[in-house]
């Protein structure tokens, strides 16, 4: 019974195939394919895509009769997975409408840092149901915070950076006993990972790191600055976001080593926001004129409430004409940190702090890597599997995402210029396909105006 069973079953499903054969099916022909896992590119392929995954890749033959329901001529032209920005924040940058910013800048996917649950997951049911074109998301929710800072926003009105009251979109946890209770009460919403920005103490660090580990969630955030690197990488958190940790500088040569060494062995990924940084190495003056003068063209497509943000966090700051005073010198040491880490095998992955000031939604994905490229030392391939297949592997999606391979998700970008010869080829985006779904550039330009 249970063979007839199964012999019934195949045959149901071949059916399926046979009467649904050609439709919703879309082919790109003849495309260099860049193989992100071997950093290689495969010349002149076929990619069929079938509803939205990849059913079939194979060498390009000249004049084969295509029955595909829509044809992409991907002559000379480079097929690259969807890039991932790994740390943005929606909700603070009031970017429930501009989500075209990310796809048009052939970011597929994101990973929201920091917000209100109930907005992310309606964002997300939004564009499930095809109400919003939109990147996949992955999400926080609620930052863990410090009794002590969240002490400071309310001094300050409940802001501090934000026009948002962000004493509604926090997590405190002010001690160890609390924790469990705290930390189910968001992971029972569905949460994807833990962000920890600040902590009340050790012992209520090293509690939230054992529950992570415990309820198989990734812990990810700010490093602990007042404990031992060595004794936080071995605690639990995997991901370290804007290049806090691990700091190299005051360690000898035998206890970086060492460091390094966990970093490997415990598959710690740093998020450094490069491109952040870098902002705060700009005068603030000429920032602010270029807020004052619209200067930058992107302002135009950003959502007025955000520019309002900006524009009072430069008053605010205009008396000492600086954001923090990080200089290009203190990047740069940074930056040989961050190189000596890559290049001894731990993981990079770029992201931007997007709401944050002079951040701008899709296009600085471009600029961190670029810096990738010439401050870390990557090759722009490298640059490039930094932001698909590593994130999705860190993430655990990479059955579905990352890479260009049957049976995976076709979020694809298709582009008109080689990136293994140049990072900024990846600014030159002939379509997007998302979920297998076909989206010209230009009518995503449309829905950014």
């Amino acid at each position: 019974m249970q063979i007839l069973a199964l012999v019934f079953s195949f045959l149901s499903l071949l059916l399926v195939s046979c009467g649904s054969k050609n439709h919703n099916v879309l082919t790109i022909t003849n495309v260099n394919i860049i193989d992100v896992n071997e950093l290689q590119i495969l010349q002149n392929m076929d990619v069929v895509i079938q509803n939205e995954r990849i059913i079939e890749i194979e060498s390009h033959k000249k004049n084969e009769v295509n029955n595909s329901s829509h044809q992409i001529d991907g002559s000379n032209k480079y097929l690259i997975p969807g890039l991932w920005d790994m740390h943005v924040h929606l909700q603070w940058g009031y970017l429930s409408k501009h989500l075209s910013l990310f796809l048009e800048n052939g970011i597929t996917g994101l990973r929201d840092m920091g917000g209100d649950i109930s907005f992310i997951k309606d964002l997300k049911s939004k564009i499930d149901n095809d109400v919003l074109i939109g990147p996949k998301i992955k999400f926080s929710g609620p930052p863990i915070e410090s009794v002590s800072y969240m002490k400071m926003i309310e001094e300050m009105g409940g802001s501090v950076n934000n026009d948002i009251d962000q004493t509604r979109n926090r997590l405190v946890i002010p001690n160890p006993d609390q924790a469990e209770y705290l930390i189910d009460s968001i992971i029972n919403q569905g949460i994807d990972f833990l962000k920890i920005r600040n902590y009340t103490d050790t012992a209520t660090y090293k509690k939230i790191a054992q529950l992570a580990k415990k309820k198989n969630i990734d812990l990810v955030g700010h490093a602990p600055w007042d404990m031992n690197p060595l004794e936080v990488i071995g605690n639990g958190q995997n991901c370290f976001e804007h290049g806090w940790y691990p700091n190299l500088n005051n360690l000898d040569s035998i206890d970086k080593k060492t460091v390094i060494d966990l970093c490997r062995k415990n598959n710690i990924h740093l998020v450094p926001t490069l491109v952040s940084w870098m902002v705060k190495s700009v005068p603030l003056k000429e920032l602010d004129s270029i807020l004052s003068y619209k200067a930058d063209p992107r302002l135009d497509y950003l959502p007025e409430k955000l520019i309002g943000k900006w524009r009072r966090i430069s008053e605010r700051n205009k008396a000492k004409n600086d954001l923090g005073g990080w200089g290009i010198t203190f990047i740069e040491e940074y930056c040989s940190d961050l190189k000596n880490l890559y290049q001894s095998g731990v993981m990079v992955m770029p992201g931007t702090d997007t709401s944050g000031f002079f951040i701008f939604p899709g296009h600085s994905l471009h600029e961190e890597l670029k810096m990738f490229v010439e401050l870390v030392e990557m090759s722009p391939l490298e640059a490039l599997k930094s932001a698909t297949i590593i994130p999705s592997e860190f993430m655990k999606i990479s059955d579905d995402y990352g890479s260009i391979e049957v049976g995976k998700i076709a979020d694809l970008v298709l582009l008109s210029g080689n990136p293994a010869k140049n990072i900024e080829n990846l600014k030159k985006i002939d379509c997007i396909i998302l979920s297998g779904e076909y989206y010209p550039v230009e009518k995503l330009n449309s829905q950014s105006n």
